[in-house]
């Protein structure tokens, strides 16, 4: 979340820096697609899917953040489909295989929820697949995943992945296999070379070090929008009717956080996805607690409502959970 970190001096006087961003930066408004839609445009499971005999056009990746680098190629598929009369199709997977496969746990940029959100807000014709991932289904075959899935189950005629993705067992598939493949069984198969800027191409695993580093100007610019976390309010220590600001305490966030420190933020209800509720401006505090003299440590922010806070230095939290937990 792009939060500008507040000095002590302006924690202690109640000031907020301006971060010199445009009107239209302002706004920072959380993507919000129909609940209907994304019912209707996402589904679980490859078997699911309900594919036309003209086939499909389908974009294999995990998709975490959703930063540019997958919005452009989110845009490729959906041209290149619509000049071959295909359905569009991205498939990602759930939970992230790393969390399945890998001793080291990436922080992940967005929930699979809000990924599927961000995919729909970009391209509402897109359709989106969202297969479990397990120990089972990490044991297939690059081969068979190609043949038996993509091609025989959901009428790949082109399939299009990242030029660093990896797919089937021991992470076997690589594009030069899918191309292999391709020529042998009669599919168009690209590697899309994603974007990127003067330090190197936009990749998830970019956008959480640069969040891990506290360079939240630079994870806005890649995600093109500023980073959000969702958690559950709990209750706390009723901060707020001693010092006169509303309060609450988030837990069980599951999103990437950036380091200890102070933050604005911008804080929203999202109880009853997908209506979401903007509570108001506010200032999260992450980590330790030294001006209460009760510190804690653990992934858990605290907020200040603060209604005078400046609009323009601002980040994006989702606050989830009954709003009425919060303290009074």
């Amino acid at each position: 979340m792009l939060f500008e970190q507040c000095s002590a001096s302006e924690r202690k006087q109640g000031q907020i820096r301006p971060n010199g961003r445009d009107a239209s930066a302002r706004q920072n408004k959380r993507a919000v697609v129909d609940a209907a839609s994304v019912s209707e445009r996402s589904v679980t499971g490859f078997q699911n899917l309900q594919v036309p005999s003209s086939g499909t056009l389908i974009a294999v990746g995990n998709f975490d953040g959703v930063h540019i680098g997958h919005r452009a190629l989110i845009e490729h598929v959906l041209a290149q489909a619509k000049s071959r009369s295909l359905m569009p199709v991205a498939m990602t997977f759930d939970p992230h295989p790393a969390r399945v496969l890998s001793a080291s746990v990436p922080q992940l940029l967005t929930t699979t929820e809000r990924k599927i959100e961000l995919m729909l807000h970009l391209a509402p014709q897109l359709n989106i697949v969202v297969q479990p991932f397990d120990t089972d289904f990490s044991r297939i075959e690059a081969e068979t995943f190609v043949e038996q899935i993509l091609l025989k189950s959901l009428r790949a005629r082109y399939v299009l992945v990242g030029s660093n993705f990896h797919f089937g067992r021991a992470r076997r598939g690589t594009p030069d296999l899918l191309r292999h493949l391709a020529d042998k069984l009669g599919f168009i198969a690209e590697a899309f070379e994603l974007s990127g800027d003067t330090a190197g191409s936009y990749s998830s695993s970019r956008v959480r070090s640069e969040l891990a580093a506290g360079n939240l100007e630079s994870v806005a610019s890649m995600l093109g929008r500023p980073h959000a976390i969702t958690g559950v309010v709990v209750p706390g220590d009723a901060m707020g009717r001693v010092i006169g600001f509303p309060t609450a305490n988030l837990s069980e966030i599951e999103e990437g956080l950036p380091p200890a420190g102070v933050y604005t933020c911008i804080v929203c209800d999202a109880t009853s996805l997908p209506a979401v509720s903007r509570l108001g401006l506010g200032v999260m505090s992450l980590g330790l607690r030294p001006t209460v003299n009760r510190g804690f440590a653990g992934s858990i922010g605290h907020w200040f409502c603060l209604q005078a806070a400046d609009p323009d230095c601002h980040g994006f939290g989702r606050c989830r959970g009954n709003g009425r937990d919060a303290d009074e």
